[in-house]
């Protein structure tokens, strides 16, 4: 059970890192100045929003559940997906309006 949750951090992370780098790229390309602190406030407004849905996840799951472990699996499960989803979601749109 802790190598399925060790593994399914790693790939947590994993999704989210390519997310974020995909996201970085398209932003990096903004000239400094006001866009760089666009750049700055978007990568917070990301990382802030990600983190809250994380812990809500786990304060719904252990009210549920009320098992640490089933609320971890779920956790990293839904986040996962969800990290998966956006990517090919973002992709989509490049593909539509480059």
């Amino acid at each position: 059970m802790t190598h399925l949750l060790q593994t399914n951090v790693t790939s947590v992370l994993n999704t989210h890192i390519l997310g974020y780098w995909m996201n970085m790229r398209r932003l990096n390309s903004l000239k400094h100045g006001k866009r760089n602190s666009r750049l700055k406030r978007a990568i917070a407004k990301s990382l802030s929003w990600r983190i809250l849905g994380i812990i809500l996840l786990i304060i719904i799951g252990i009210i549920v559940t009320g098992n640490w472990v089933e609320t971890g699996i779920i956790t990293i499960t839904f986040h996962t997906i969800r990290t998966v989803l956006y990517v090919f979601h973002e992709l989509m749109w490049e593909r539509i309006w480059p």
